[in-house]
């Protein structure tokens, strides 16, 4: 049986969900997840938990968040990851 390529995305499509569905269950593990392209040298999650993956704009993706796997000082990224949880808390 040959594979189609929309059996391929179908195949991708849940694998992602997984993956994230992983991250929001187990938010201080601390390991690296790969859901995206721009994840493979991100250590952010090695350093800070999965719960940095939930504020990153490659979990999704959704373009409209920050960028955490660049090199980022800690103070940089603890800062942006505060902001974004106080614009859910205050949406």
């Amino acid at each position: 049986m040959n594979k189609t390529q929309e059996d391929y995305l179908k195949e991708h499509a849940i694998e992602r969900k997984r993956q994230q569905l992983y991250i929001k269950n187990h938010p201080n593990r601390k390991e690296r997840i790969i859901v995206h392209g721009g994840c493979i040298s991100c250590t952010t999650p090695m350093v800070e938990g999965l719960r940095v993956c939930l504020n990153c704009q490659y979990y999704g993706p959704d373009w409209s968040k920050p960028d955490l796997s660049k090199d980022l000082t800690d103070s940089e990224k603890k800062r942006i990851i505060r902001e974004k949880k106080l614009e859910r808390i205050l949406k």
